[in-house]
């Protein structure tokens, strides 16, 4: 079979990506193992500034063929948040949901998803994925982050440290 190899081959993904049209220079994308917003199109590259601010340059044939996901200028945001076992969970769960459905810069569509995500050794998780404009996307998750963790404390939810139970076992010496 034939394979599209070196410069040549960058250029014709490039041209691919000018009729096909998949993204545009400002949309936020997902592609080859790279997510941010795509700064610069050319022919032979494409350009993406992701979230931390880092510039990755994608050879144009490695974009071609991918599943390319276009967020066109929303980011998703992840929160994680471990409450005590002897918790009130449902609370919880009501509050995260209420602080990630408070914030304004919190998009509608896709909507905000909120639940218990893992039973881990010191805590119940709840887990919250939300999207926001990429520019918001630092600071929708320290508020949203701060907000939890104050709406805790009003409400007496603990979010425990890791634990450990040490037995000492005492050896008798003869």
């Amino acid at each position: 079979s034939f394979a599209m190899q070196g410069p040549l081959s960058n250029y014709a993904a490039g041209a691919t990506l000018v009729f096909t049209k998949p993204f545009k220079v400002g949309d936020i994308i997902e592609v080859a193992g790279v997510m941010g917003e795509v700064e610069d199109m050319t022919l032979g590259m494409t350009q993406v500034k992701t979230v931390d601010g880092t510039r990755i340059v994608i050879p144009n044939k490695h974009i071609i063929g991918e599943i390319i996901h276009n967020y066109t200028g929303h980011k998703k945001v992840d929160i994680n948040v471990g409450v005590a076992y002897d918790s009130d969970i449902d609370t919880a769960v009501s509050l995260v949901k209420n602080v990630v459905t408070n914030e304004g810069r919190v998009t509608k569509t896709p909507e905000p998803k909120v639940g218990i995500s893992q039973f881990a050794d010191s805590s119940i998780n709840i887990y919250a994925r939300l999207w926001c404009k990429q520019a918001d996307y630092w600071d929708v998750m320290f508020d949203v982050n701060k907000k939890i963790n104050d709406e805790f404390r009003k409400n007496k939810i603990a979010i425990p440290f890791p634990q450990r139970d040490v037995h000492i076992i005492s050896g008798k010496t003869a």
